[in-house]
């Protein structure tokens, strides 16, 4: 019997341990679960805020994007030049085929944006007299000068005007006369005005003779009428135009420079 006391008292000390052991084990079974649980919740919750931050900032990208490209349309790009130059960034050293269209392109793009980096440091630097040229050859996204630019359309206007010398036209700067006589005119293709006679020197800019800035009309037309993509446009351009037209005392007229910025800054808005 005294063996058999001990044997008995080993069996229950073990029989307890084992089943404190389950229930330990039990517990931290349930204790990891329910900590595997709320990570993975954590983890949910993250992907989802994760993503909405995503998604905002694609809709902030593709925000300022377009308002970039409506920067570089008013500077004179248009959708092909902003296309190719992104199209080239993406493609890189690693792109096949046929690609000696678009690096034409992008060359032609590169070339126009130099010109127009060129052209800004050029009006920022001027002097307060000389600052519309470099806004001229901005605006009309000439090549050459502006000086160079006047002598070429003079000499074509020459051309173009012989067989028409003795016809009366109306000046390019009267297109509310013109809408006037007849609602259906285009103004927009309006014919350049006859050439000088040969005993008759070139007008100067309005501006120019009483110390102000002037643009000669005809120019002043060209800078503008590209801009003439509604009718609010064409309306507003008329108008500033001929309110602007001052004569010069030679039989020519120019238009006040501040007019012409003014008209710009409203039909580039």
């Amino acid at each position: 019997m005294s063996h058999q006391e001990p044997q008995t008292f080993n069996s229950g000390a073990k029989t307890l341990r084992l089943t404190e052991n389950k229930r330990r084990y039990r517990a931290r079974r349930k204790e990891y679960i329910a900590d595997l649980e709320t990570k993975l919740a954590e983890a949910r919750e993250q992907g989802v805020q994760a993503t909405k931050e995503v998604q905002l900032a694609a809709r902030q990208v593709a925000l300022e994007n377009g308002r970039l490209r409506d920067l570089l349309r008013l500077a004179g790009f248009s959708h092909g030049d902003i296309d190719s130059w992104r199209d080239a960034g993406c493609r890189g050293n690693g792109g096949d085929g046929d690609t000696s269209n678009s690096s034409d392109q992008h060359f032609q793009t590169e070339q126009k944006a130099r010109r127009c980096a060129a052209a800004l440091a050029a009006y920022q630097g001027a002097d307060e007299r000389e600052w519309m040229m470099p806004l001229c050859e901005i605006a009309c996204g000439s090549e050459k000068g502006l000086v160079k630019t006047i002598e070429a359309e003079k000499a074509e206007k020459a051309e173009k005007s012989s067989c028409t010398r003795h016809e009366q036209i109306i000046p390019s700067c009267k297109l509310i006369t013109r809408l006037t006589e007849n609602p259906a005119a285009d103004i927009t293709q309006v014919p350049a005005a006859a050439p000088l006679s040969s005993n008759e020197e070139p007008h100067q800019d309005a501006g120019a003779s009483h110390g102000g800035g002037g643009i000669e009309c005809r120019k002043a037309y060209d800078m503008l009428i590209q801009y003439a993509t509604t009718e609010d446009k064409m309306d507003t351009i008329a108008r500033a135009l001929e309110s602007g037209c001052t004569k010069n005392g030679k039989g020519g007229c120019a238009v006040k420079s501040k007019v012409v910025l003014q008209a710009l800054d409203d039909v580039c808005e």
